[in-house]
């Protein structure tokens, strides 16, 4: 199934950040789900395994509900899926009935990228592997250089 590339308050275009981003369609005020993010709903213990040799393998498009329930945009997902990371969002990820919807934190002006902290959460002691794999390009001067929930170790700073 094709995935739309606009909608009535975005569009997807070639993104700085990295491959294709979310942007704004026109001024989109504060506190507006901008879209909803959509996919195959499975249970956790259904989580496909992420291919190493893959270079976009940790490119992640799975969301994690409060019950426990995954939606993975690979599958079935829509545009959504293409709003980048930024440690400097203008949106965060918001879940109301079982539904995940991105929302704006703040006015985003027409033609602004659409992006959210990722926040993403992985278990077990920080190795050098996941400052490659997790990389943050946003740009922002409040960059963290990794989209990880947690900061770079001072041990491992020289290799961002």
């Amino acid at each position: 199934m094709p995935i739309a590339t606009k909608g009535e308050y975005w569009f997807v275009k070639k993104s700085k950040v990295h491959g294709r981003g979310l942007f704004a369609r026109k001024d989109i005020p504060k506190d507006t789900k901008v879209i909803e993010y959509k996919g195959t709903r499975m249970p956790a213990s259904a989580l496909p395994d992420v291919d190493e040799s893959d270079p976009d393998g940790h490119h992640t498009v799975i969301f994690s509900l409060d019950d426990g329930t995954l939606i993975d945009a690979s599958r079935k997902g829509n545009a959504a899926q293409f709003a980048n990371h930024s440690c400097a969002p203008n949106c965060d990820t918001i879940e109301e009935d079982g539904r995940i919807y991105i929302r704006s934190l703040k006015k985003i002006k027409k033609g602004q990228e659409i992006v959210y902290d990722y926040h993403l959460y992985l278990e077990g002691p920080f190795n050098k592997e996941w400052i490659k794999d997790y990389a943050c390009h946003c740009g922002s001067r409040k960059c963290r250089k990794i989209m990880l929930n947690r900061k770079i170790p001072k041990k491992y700073l020289n290799l961002v």
